[in-house]
């Protein structure tokens, strides 16, 4: 119930989900990974995620939510997706803080109309077009593909 009512919360302050963009988090290793999602106050349950072709979906509607994704269930070392929606703009970081389970692979995150900077993490560090960490913004009805074993676009 908790959830529920800060989805419909979260709509009420920031407009409906037709202008809010969603990340599609797409997995494209041989095995499953894990996904929970933490809301200012509460934090999620751990979900699993199956591999390509069907992406999970995430709206980007709220403040202060961090999203973490592991390879084991215990959710150990997760690297890190947070995000802020605020008038009209999302804030977004991905991050390695608690460790990052794909340093041997690689992930990124980028938005196939370029209208948001892409974010790779080739390794332990993240780095926005190459340039190191850092927290970025596009407009809020972009959407975001969050890759997993991927090649960046």
């Amino acid at each position: 119930m908790h959830r529920l009512s800060f989805a419909v919360a979260s709509l009420a302050a920031f407009g409906s989900l037709a202008q809010a963009g969603n990340l599609y988090i797409v997995n494209l290793c041989a095995t499953p990974l894990y996904q929970r999602i933490d809301y200012p106050g509460g934090v999620g349950a751990v979900t699993e995620l199956n591999t390509f072709p069907d992406p999970a979906v995430v709206p980007l509607v709220g403040q202060g939510i961090a999203i973490k994704y592991s390879t084991r269930p215990d959710m150990a070392g997760p690297l890190g997706f947070s995000f802020s929606s605020v008038a009209g703009t999302i804030w977004y970081d991905l991050n390695t803080v608690d460790g990052n389970p794909w340093a041997d692979t690689h992930v990124y995150l980028s938005n196939s109309h370029g209208a948001c900077p892409a974010v790779t993490c080739p390794g332990q560090n993240c780095m926005t077009n190459g340039n190191g960490p850092g927290v970025e913004a596009c407009p809020a009805s972009n959407d975001l593909d969050l890759t997993f074993c991927g090649h960046a676009n």
